[in-house]
Parts: structure tokens; sequence; C-alpha cells
């Protein structure tokens, strides 16, 4: 019979046993593992000069000892006096965390911290020859539609310059990897290399410097000998490609982030409902999946001799297969120095080997104090191991004092051990949740109430897709007919997985969008939650909690948000030129270029920069004349475009053909856009251009102007949109009438500048907008147009009455102002 598995070692972070009472000891010299590895991090923070990291580490603290300092009166011994040699040795381990992080940070990130703008420097053409040193991915264009479009190759590449790396994103044509492309192989790769130098946090190892975007036809192969890549990528790059083989395009990336860490192949629809749902966690390889994976190494009949070596190479090889991420490798280094100690006859505190465990991370890794998922994780497993160590006291007092119950039927106690379990993972995911919400909100911008439950419900899933996920993998490298049956019974439960995802997303405040909590509103989040740790304290720490955290809430929800995405009409004159910014994403998208004059080409440039955009992602024309796409070509010269769309009869036009032909000339991506298609935009929320018109396909023999090809759309996001027609005048309209769309929306921008058309009382009718907006300078009875419609009751701005406008979205609605009133 097997031996029964040590609970011990499978969780961790729960069960993990705390030595005896230990306010009788006396003050040590020596600085606990906690304690150590605490100031190690606070060292570490303070050189970042990171509020984020700061934050964190004041909030390990506050966890650790808020219930203790909450009065002078309920001071345990050791701290109320603490020996001097103690606070030495603490002192000095916080400056060597401060020194660590600092000479960890080379010269030149120091120095460009303070010089450089807040954006990527100018792309500029080049070529870059290395070796392929991660995985390579296939992924489909930044920018997906739902009639596809160009796929590129995703991979990091490591230059013969010592700690130069490079991220290439490699157009191909198809929809498979280029045949030999692989970890180890020598390839060269011309396109624009976009620097990634960013002032708030400097970068780690393995980052790469800049990013290198090529055309299909770029990326050539050299005959060298591939050098051998390390042990991880040997091991993973097998699996990966196993995966591929034996799961659809639709499941092959939530295993692939399950079993290897690889989240790049994940869908997007998916990896958003983890997102909005609050357990996106489940995705990042942390102690959850270790403790199962160890789970299933228990219950495997090792020799006893050899036991606890095997079962070091099962965590080992596990480690090496999921990317030895941070949550990875604490959970793994905690379960290791366990297993040793035991197989020694010792087993210290589980808080003091969480210590020793933040301590070694940074030793080696001091700039991974900044990164959301390091806090994350350290914090989430501190207020686990602290629930862990108050319940196990509770309960202890408790025995002493009840009668022992006589013994229960088997069904009972089945009853009993599975409510037991239900009621302590709910409390888990509470306590998880409730410590990293304000790290959360500060550096996503949202809270997720309902995550504990949706935890609860989702852990079974998440824990049997992945084991029969490990099970397909193994079974496959042996006999792929046996991997494709795992496989399909891991697909079943992924797919109710997923379905699962989308019904919690549904659920009305399942999450909430809010500014990042100032430094004071988090300080005292965790004070208060520090004071709860205390009996005696709890009832006050409870009552202030009620009256404090609601205020703050309300306060920062009501003083405005910085982050959310607004659209800004910019006063071009007779023109049209609107700046859609997504701060969530720091990205920057122009909705048409104004520039019927060199000036005011040059104006405009000059615009997006006092606006901090050095780089625009994407410049979205609604047709070819000069008003409306003028400015291309300063823009494409001045700044760092990244990609251009249009319609598929912009081109239709000579001045169309030449402007696009110059911004290909000048390495920018242009893509044709047509009716159907949905182009996403990167960022926190989902923000959709929805194109209505027009069709590829679309024939106008009457059509004498290219204003009746403007193309058209919708900006959503959720469900509040706002509806741009470009140019479009009578013909135009009818056309798009005649489609059927359903063209509701809070706010229209009235097309054509606002000049007189016969449709327009239709398309107020077809639109019921709240809000009508108007760009150009009032010409074309624009003027009377407006007033006309104001006697409607629908507001109206225009660029000509009050300068730039801009549209904001809020949890309200979009909220439309002037920009200089």
């Amino acid at each position: 019979m097997a031996q029964a598995p040590n609970r011990q070692l499978i969780y961790p972070e729960r069960n993990l046993p705390e030595q005896g009472n230990i306010t009788s000891v006396q003050p040590g010299a020596i600085p606990s593992g906690i304690e150590a590895g605490l100031a190690f991090a606070f060292g570490t923070s303070l050189s970042a000069c990171s509020v984020q990291a700061s934050l964190a580490a004041a909030a390990l603290i506050s966890l650790n000892y808020g219930g203790w300092i909450a009065t002078r009166r309920l001071l345990k011994p050791r701290l109320a006096r603490p020996a001097k040699k103690k606070i030495a040795w603490l002192y000095l381990i916080c400056g060597l965390g401060w020194f660590s992080h600092e000479s960890a940070q080379t010269p030149w990130i120091k120095t460009r911290t303070q010089a450089t703008h807040v954006l990527r420097q100018k792309a500029l053409p080049g070529t870059v020859r290395g070796t392929v040193s991660d995985l390579p991915i296939l992924r489909p264009q930044r920018f997906p539609s739902d009639s596809g479009g160009s796929m590129y190759a995703e991979f990091k590449l490591k230059t013969s310059t010592p700690g130069q790396l490079y991220l290439v994103r490699a157009g191909i044509k198809g929809d498979r990897l280029p045949a030999g492309l692989r970890p180890g192989v020598s390839v060269e790769v011309q396109g624009k290399i976009y620097p990634r130098f960013s002032p708030c946090a400097p970068a780690r190892k393995n980052t790469p410097a800049a990013i290198i975007q090529s055309l299909p036809g770029s990326l050539t192969f050299h005959q060298e000998p591939p050098s051998r890549p390390s042990l991880g990528l040997r091991i993973r790059w097998p699996v990966v490609n196993l995966i591929r083989k034996l799961y659809s395009d639709q499941e092959q990336g939530l295993f692939c982030a399950l079993i290897t860490g690889e989240k790049r192949l994940l869908d997007q629809e998916l990896s958003r409902l983890f997102v909005e749902t609050g357990t996106a966690h489940f995705l990042a390889i942390s102690g959850l999946h270790v403790g199962l994976i160890m789970a299933f190494a228990m219950r495997i009949p090792f020799p006893q001799k050899g036991k606890t070596i095997l079962r070091l190479m099962v965590l080992g090889l596990f480690v090496l297969l999921s990317g030895a991420n941070t949550p990875v490798l604490r959970a793994a280094i905690m379960i290791g120095l366990h297993l040793l100690l035991q197989a020694a006859g010792r087993l210290p505190r589980a808080l003091d080997t969480l210590g020793w465990t933040l301590l070694a991370l940074l030793v080696t890794e001091p700039l991974s104090i900044s990164e959301p998922g390091f806090q994350l994780s350290f914090i989430a497993t501190i207020a686990i191991l602290g629930w862990s160590s108050m319940r196990a006291n509770d309960l202890r007092e408790r025995s002493r004092l009840l009668i022992p119950p006589k013994p229960a039927g088997a069904y009972s106690r089945l009853g009993s051990a599975l409510f037991s379990h239900i009621k302590d993972s709910l409390w888990v995911a509470v306590i998880s949740t409730a410590v990293t919400a304000p790290l959360i909100a500060t550096h996503f911008h949202r809270v997720h109430p309902a995550a504990p439950l949706l935890s609860v419900c989702l852990y079974p899933l998440i824990a049997v897709s992945l084991l029969l996920g490990l099970s397909s993998i193994l079974l496959g490298f042996i006999w792929i007919e046996a991997g494709f049956l795992a496989a399909d019974a891991a697909t079943v439960f992924a797919r109710m997985l997923n379905g699962l995802l989308v019904f919690s997303r549904n659920i009305p405040g399942h999450c909430f969008n809010l500014p990042p909590p100032g430094f004071t509103t988090v300080s005292i989040f965790y004070l208060l939650l520090g004071a709860g740790i205390s009996k005696k304290t709890r009832g006050a720490a409870l009552l202030l909690s009620i009256l404090i955290l609601p205020v703050a809430l309300i306060l920062s929800l009501t003083a405005g948000n910085e982050n959310n995405p607004r659209l800004i009409h910019l006063d071009a004159g007779a023109g049209s030129a609107a700046l859609l910014e997504l701060p969530g994403s720091k990205r920057a998208f122009l909705i048409d270029a104004c520039g019927k004059t060199r000036t005011g080409s040059w104006r405009l440039a000059r615009s997006l920069l006092d606006k901090g955009h050095r780089r625009i992602d994407g410049i979205i024309l609604t047709h070819p004349h000069v008003d409306h796409a003028g400015a291309l070509p300063v823009l494409t010269r001045s700044l760092d475009v990244g990609e251009v769309f249009c319609s598929e009869h912009f081109e239709r036009e000579e001045y169309g053909e030449k402007l696009l032909a110059d911004a290909r000339k000048k390495g920018v991506l242009v893509s044709k856009v047509r009716r159907g298609q949905l182009l996403r935009l990167p960022g926190p929320e989902d923000i959709v251009l929805r194109i209505i018109y027009p069709d590829q396909t679309e024939n106008l023999p009457l059509v004498q102007h290219a204003n009746e090809m403007s193309l058209s759309f919708f900006i959503e996001i959720g469900q509040k949109r706002i509806l741009c027609l470009g140019d479009l005048e009578e013909d135009g309209l009818a056309r798009l009438f005649e489609t059927g769309e359903d063209l509701n929306s809070e706010i229209l921008i009235l097309p054509h500048h606002g000049r007189s058309n016969r449709l327009y009382d239709t398309l107020l009718e077809k639109v019921s907008p709240t809000t009508v907006v108007v760009s150009g300078d009032g010409q074309g009875q624009a003027e009377e147009t407006l007033l006309r419609i104001e006697r409607s009751g629908i507001k109206t701005y225009a660029t000509w009455r009050g300068g730039s406008i801009q549209n904001e979205w809020n949890t309200a609605g979009i909220k439309t102002s002037y920009v200089d009133r």
C-alpha cells in the first residue's frame, strides 16, 4: 500500500506548522527569517524609489507586526525591548538590500531615468543577427480582426554582445512557424528597432532592450551550427510542440499556460475572462500548481531510502518545465527546504522559511522587487501563513475547553471534512483577495469583489485540467493515441472552465474599475488589516474599516480618473484629427490627421508631442483628403508610428496611393479593413473599433468624391460607444442605411464637419445620440445645423466654438467637455 502523503508538503502555505508559544522566549541577537527577509525587501524597495514596491514591503511589515504594535500595552516582550544587536542586524540587512538594488542597476539606466522622455525613442531601421534564446511562438497581428489577419513569429534574440537582448516580432506568410525556427538557431532579422527605455523601473536580466518588428520575408537563417539552449528550453520546447498536436487552437493556449507557464499562446478572449473575473492568478503557475504536482509526487511509492531525492527531482523538473517564475521558485524553495529538513528530523517555522526564501530571491535578483507578480505572490503567502497560524492556535485553545465529541459515522465524517475543506478554502481566498486588493488596484486599477467565491468554484476545474493535461503529455510521449484520449478528457473540463468564466463575467458587480488608490489610503488599509490580527484590537479595526474605507473609496471614485480612456477632438481648423488615449495600456491612436498645409501638419505633430506622445500606435484614416490625411507624411517622419489603418478603397485616389506608398517606404505597416471587422485595442478595458462601412466589394458608380467612401466605425467600450462617420455625404449615408446596421450611440461625430446634408434628420433618428460633436471651421451652414440640432434637445459641441473637445469614458457613461474650460 502506498504511503499516505504528507499534507504539510502538499499545501505549504496552509499547513506548515508553527513553533509553540514564543512569548516567553528571551530577545535574541539574530533576526528570524521573516525579519531578515522583510528588512532586505524594505531596503530594495527604498532603492527602487517605487511607491508600489514600498507599499508591498510596508504591507508585509504591517501584516506581520500590526497586531502587536496596535497599542503599547499589547507589545510582546521581545518587541517592547528589542535587543540592540538585533536592531543593528536589521539596519545592516536593510542597507545591504539598498546596496544590492543600486549595484544591480546599470549606469545608463540611472542617467536615463533623469534625462529621457517618458515614452520610447523614435524607431530606426536596422538589421540584427543573433541566436534564438526562448520559445518561438506564432501570434496574430497586434490588432486581430474577425476575418483573421497576418501572423508573426515572436521570440527573443541574443546577440554576440554580452547582455544584449531583443524581442523579435517577425512577420511571416501562412499560419505556421518557419521550418527550422527553434531555440538555439542563428537568424538575422531586418526591420524597425524600437528602444524600450523605461524611466520608472530598471530592466531585469533577460529583459529585451528593444523590439524588432519586421515584415514577411525579413527573417533569414544562417548555416552555423545551432548553439545549445538552456536545460529549461530543451525540456519546454518538445512539450509545447506536443501540446500543439494534442489540442485545438482554442485549448492549446490554456494548457501551455497551466503546464509550461507560456501565456503568449492564450486565446485573447479567454485571457480577458480570467482578468475580468479576478482569477488571472490561476494562469500564473504558483504554489497552487506546485502543491498539486507534489500531491501527485507524494503518492508515488518511491523507495524509502531515496524518496526525498526523487521527490526533489520531480519538483526540480516541474520548476524547469514551468519556466521558473517567481511564485514557482518561492513555493519550490519552501517545499524543498522542508523536504530536506524533514529528512534531517527538523521542521522550522513556515514564516521563517518564507523570509529566507524572500531574502534568497532578492539577493539573486534585486530588481524583481518592482514586479507586480513578485509583490502579490509574497504578500498573499504571508497572509495565508498568518491566518493558518492563528487558526491553529484557536483550534488548540478550543480543544482544551471543549468536551471531545462522540465518534460520528463515515458519511458524517466525510460531509464534515468536505464542509471544513470548502470553508477553509473560502477563507483562504477571502484573505488573499483582501490583502492583494490594494496592490491590484494600484497596478491594474480594478477590484474584484466576487473573486473569492469564484476561485473556490474554479479550483477543482483547474486542478483536474492540470492533472489531465500533464497526463496527456506523459502519455503522448509514450503513445500519441493515448495522449489524444487524455487530451479529450482535459478538453471537456477546459470547456466547463470557460463556460463558468463566461457566466461569472455576466454577474453584476463582478469587477469595478477605479483610480489607483493613494499611498495614504493603502497605508491605512494595511494598518487596519494588521490591527485586525489581534483579537483585542479586531473590533476597533473592523469599526474603523467600516467608517473609513467606504468614504475613501467614494472620494477616490468621485475625484476623477486619469486612467479613463478618452477621445480628444483636436482643434485642427477646417479639418479633423482626434486622439484616442488609452492610459491603462499607455497607448495612443489617431483618428484622421488634418494637414491642409505643411504648417498645419507640423502644428498637429507639436500638439501630439505636447500631450506626451512620442509614439502613435495606430493612425486610422477615413479617406484620402488633405483635411483628414494630409499630415501623415509629417507624422511618420517626426513621430514613431506603429501602423496605418484605412479602407480597401483608400488607394482608389491617386493622393491616397501616394500617402500609403510613402508610409510603407518608412517601414510603417499598412492594414486594410472593411465592414464587419473588429480591431481590438490593447488595454485593461475591452476597447473595440467596429468597422461598419464600406465593404471591400462596395460599388458606387455615381460617386465622384472620396467622401462617400469614408471609413465609418464605432469606438466601443462595453455598451458605451461613439459613432465616427468621417466625411460621409448623402450618397454614402444612404448606402450605410441600406446595410441595416444598428447605429444607436451615445455620441455622434457629425459627418463632413456638420455641413448641410438632407439626411441628417434620418441619421439623428437612427443614432438617437445624447451628444453631437463636430470638428471644423463652421463653414457650409454647419453653425445653422448645430442650432437646429440643439432645438431638438441634443447637446452639441463644436471645435470652432470652444476649441478641443474631450469624450471620456467613465462608470456613468461618456462625459463630454471642452478641454480648455
